[in-house]
């Protein structure tokens, strides 16, 4: 992609719906880090985990990463709203010029 002299990179909003499963989170932002420039990205985690899990407190800890709080979910039970109402509240937070 070729931009005009003066004009900014676009970012892109990665929304990611998550409960439990921290090693694979932790792989995509990791692997989001990797690839991409810092500031041209930005990740959005709408989560059902527990504030106390360790997952959620790697992501806090985390500068690069904006942590929803969707709703706390307990081991093994169905989710409470449907997936896309959990996307939906990241997508509303996005920044991005670009979302996935």
């Amino acid at each position: 992609m070729m931009l005009l002299a003066g004009a900014t990179p676009p970012v892109l909003s990665v929304v990611v719906s998550t409960y439990a499963r921290f090693a694979h989170v932790k792989a995509l932002i990791e692997s989001a880090r990797a690839v991409m420039p810092p500031g041209s990205y930005e990740v959005i985690t709408v989560i059902s985990d527990h504030p106390d899990c360790e997952k959620v407190m790697w992501l806090q800890a985390q500068p690069d990463v904006k942590v929803i709080q969707g709703d706390i979910r307990q081991p093994r039970a169905p989710r409470l709203r449907s997936l896309y109402y959990y996307e939906n509240m990241g997508i509303k937070a996005a920044r991005g010029d670009w979302i996935f």
